[in-house]
């Protein structure tokens, strides 16, 4: 039987390649690979593009790109940080997953096995849809200039590196088109698996949820009403409690999660919001066609990283709230006291809906995407006021 964290062994394997994820032991040679690809990839890359922002030219349309791309290095660093510093959190979490009460069985399978499904082609459209792009804006200039014998453009695939001399980054043009390529690569599969890897805690989540819901509502539809056979109240009694243990599970499950996204969503949501409202104000600018396609596509990326949490931990709070109501529909007028008090302790618990947050600050809500889009509308519409003094206001 497979596990469900198997579906995560693709995104470890990424973790692995790319020197964030030694496993559970990791060896003294990986901590070499870590620290030497770390260093080259993200801590340098990060200090060229910090510096290349200070010495771009002060044009808005030129600065608003720089600052698009330093805002989304500061997201993808905290996501890897997140992943090397709570890497044992990471383990226990999958162990978690791995529980016996997590797993399928014959009453939950068609739960948990449509939402793996559901999972797998996601990552797999959002992994394919991002190589594809990357491919089309780095990779594809160059069979270009293989196969039609052109010229590469002078720019770089991310920036031109401003504090570099015209004839130095002539001169090393392939060097710093290599290093920015392969460093972009790297950071976009960081943001792809961390991302997928994320959402998929969260969808577990709500998984489990469903279950409990599921095996509460089924738990007395065996025994006929009004029974007092001693050996059916036990069975009942004894599936009741199961649940229970799943839900304490589940409790602790979701626990982990918050303490592992805390931080990160936090970032993500506020660097999101303001990445969105400067590419917003970025489509007022006259561009290239070229460059307008980018915003636009940057935009609808952005936007999805934060809809995607905000609406699995829509997802969540209502399946949690939902409990409540399975716990009534279960059979217990008719059961023993102590089945009732146990529902009672659990009803209780339950009517506490589960909520995942960023930094105890906002809820992962559709409601805070919501406010946030309205947010960064409001300020694309107020700059669009203020470029356009001449319009008459009715």
């Amino acid at each position: 039987m497979s596990k469900i964290s198997d579906i995560f062994n693709p995104l470890l394997f990424q973790w692995k390649l790319f020197a964030i994820w030694p496993g559970k032991t990791p060896s003294r040679l990986y901590k070499y690979y870590t620290y030497l690809y770390l260093f080259a990839t993200l801590f340098a890359y990060n200090i060229l593009l910090t510096v290349n922002l200070i010495y771009t030219p002060f044009k808005i349309d030129m600065l608003i790109r720089e600052v698009i791309f330093n805002f989304t290095e500061i997201v993808v660093t905290s996501k890897v940080i997140m992943v090397l510093v709570k890497r044992n959190k990471i383990v226990e979490i999958l162990d978690l997953l791995d529980s016996e009460e997590f797993q399928d069985t014959n009453e939950s399978s068609s739960i948990v096995g449509d939402s793996k499904k559901t999972y797998t082609r996601s990552y797999l459209m959002y992994a394919i849809t991002s190589n594809i792009s990357y491919f089309s804006q780095v990779i594809a200039p160059v069979f270009v200039n293989l196969i039609f014998g052109s010229s590469l453009t002078t720019e770089l695939p991310i920036c031109n590196y401003y504090f570099l001399s015209d004839e130095s980054r002539k001169n090393y043009f392939v060097f710093w088109f290599i290093y920015q390529a392969v460093g972009m690569y790297g950071h976009m599969t960081y943001n792809v698996t961390i991302d997928s890897f994320l959402a998929g805690l969260l969808l577990m989540t709500e998984t489990q949820m469903r279950v409990i819901n599921y095996k509460l509502t089924n738990l007395n539809k065996e025994v006929k009403h009004g029974t007092d056979d001693k050996a059916n109240e036990d069975k009942e009694m004894s599936k009741l409690k199961k649940c229970l243990r799943h839900y304490d599970l589940v409790l602790k499950y979701c626990s982990q999660v918050q303490n592992l996204i805390n931080v990160t969503i936090f970032i993500q949501f506020g660097i999101g919001s303001v990445i969105i409202c400067v590419t917003l104000c970025a489509l007022l600018l006259p561009s290239k066609m070229e460059t307008m396609i980018f915003m636009v596509t940057y935009f609808m990326a952005m936007t999805m990283q934060i809809f995607v949490p905000g609406w699995l931990g829509t997802k969540i709070r209502h399946e949690s709230q939902q409990l409540v109501f399975a716990a009534y529909n279960t059979d217990w007028i008719s059961r023993s006291k102590s089945f009732k008090r146990n529902i009672m302790i659990f009803v209780e618990r339950a009517n506490i809906p589960i909520q995942m947050t960023g930094l105890k600050m906002f809820p992962l809500s559709l409601v805070t995407f919501t406010s946030i889009m309205k947010t960064a509308y409001s300020l694309f519409t107020l700059i669009r006021n203020v470029q356009e003094p001449d319009v008459v206001k009715h």
